[in-house]
């Protein structure tokens, strides 16, 4: 499934596409933490962390519409 949602930045009129196959959204919400942590881990640069911040932001929208 792919799914289409707001930018992460509302400067940002673009929208995010991304994969999530066969994972709900919440699984994939939790899959964005873990590579969160492994970024952390790996002193990853700001960009990918900042990339990461911004799916892991656009999972949380999508989470919370699917809540209603």
């Amino acid at each position: 499934m792919t799914v289409s949602i707001p930018s992460a930045t509302p400067e940002d009129p673009s929208v995010d596409v991304f994969e999530v196959s066969d994972r709900t959204p919440l699984q994939a919400l939790a899959g964005a933490y873990a590579d969160r942590l492994v970024l952390i881990r790996s002193q990853a640069a700001a960009g990918d962390l900042a990339d990461n911040t911004a799916l892991i932001a656009s999972l949380e929208r999508l989470c919370l519409r699917h809540e209603d």
